[in-house]
């Protein structure tokens, strides 16, 4: 089962709030908001599906948990995970990955060796760092150096970065990017 699946089958009751109208709604929010843990969920899934309609569906639906996030990326045989920090509305975060992640030939490169997730870089919520030290998430991005969007890190099972690349990339430049991201985290060459 994806991650995906898991998370929404496990939270489809916000799911279900968003496609429902009138007193029920109603009655569903508060119950999901009296609930002080389900208010987190709900915020936490609110700011990643409405962060950006342009991301793809298998993007993942992260708990802001990266050290779980990285657990699961080994559990399915993966190398780590990237982490796309950016803001709402950013034009060049779109275009990066209209442009270049949902090429073909990088997408099953990406997904086939990489969990993706999407940060927004000015969010208050808390996240768990890939050490599991807690913090807000836009104090996260200042300090993996993400202070302007399209930021793209990626992390190897053991936590550490690999690599950082800020700005747009081509779908030629992303592809080197890539690629040296998979032969950094399989520590076939040095890493920076």
């Amino acid at each position: 089962m994806t991650a995906r699946k898991k998370y929404l089958d496990r939270y489809g009751v916000a799911l279900a709030i968003r496609a429902t109208s009138g007193l029920f709604a109603a009655l569903a929010v508060f119950l999901l908001l009296t609930s002080p843990v389900r208010a987190v969920e709900a915020a936490i899934l609110s700011e990643q599906q409405t962060a950006a309609s342009y991301f793809p569906a298998w993007f993942k639906l992260s708990f802001l948990d990266l050290q779980q996030d990285l657990a699961e990326a080994r559990s399915a045989g993966k190398q780590g995970v990237m982490v796309l920090f950016s803001i709402r509305g950013c034009a060049y975060c779109k275009k990066l990955v209209e442009q270049s992640l949902k090429e073909p030939a990088i997408e099953a490169t990406l997904r086939r060796h990489f969990d993706v997730i999407h940060l927004d870089i000015h969010s208050d919520l808390d996240l768990k760092d890939p050490q599991g030290r807690a913090m807000p998430v836009k104090a996260f991005a200042r300090r993996e150096g993400a202070s302007f969007s399209p930021t793209v890190a990626f992390y190897g099972l053991d936590g550490l970065n690999l690599l950082r690349v800020v700005g747009y990339q081509t779908p030629e430049r992303f592809r080197a990017t890539l690629n040296q991201a998979v032969a950094c985290s399989t520590k076939r060459i040095a890493c920076p």
